[in-house]
């Protein structure tokens, strides 16, 4: 795992905006259900790294640290969906979940309740 220290505004920002231009494409290929081309992948994740190995393979990823953080933005997403892991998130249905209004927010001790209630399944 890349251990980095102190990153540059650049490198984040880019970085940030790669994922959210890849997240754009998952919505295209999901909102436009008419369209003759069927989505390159069935799962967001893999769209994403692919659409990552592109910009790392092309000298196009921003900056030492980029990859860290692309991972945390990985993780973020993640949360935000509700998914262990993006390749659990289809392209075809992505522009079918609904983003609610507002900052995403973790709720407090929601892992304490979910684990209680895991407990109570048979």
């Amino acid at each position: 795992e890349e251990s980095v220290g102190t990153l540059e505004r650049t490198t984040v920002t880019d970085t940030m905006e790669a994922f959210d231009n890849f997240l754009e494409e998952c919505d295209s290929f999901a909102r436009d259900k008419s369209a003759a081309e069927a989505p390159p992948h069935d799962s967001v994740g893999q769209l994403v790294r692919d659409r990552w190995r592109e910009l790392r393979d092309s000298g196009q990823v921003p900056g030492a640290g980029a990859e860290a953080v692309f991972k945390w933005r990985e993780r973020v997403e993640c949360c935000t969906v509700g998914c262990e892991d993006l390749f659990e998130a289809s392209v075809a249905a992505w522009g079918d979940y609904v983003e609610l209004e507002g900052p995403d927010v973790v709720i407090p001790d929601f892992q304490r309740v979910a684990g209680h209630l895991f407990q109570q399944l048979p």
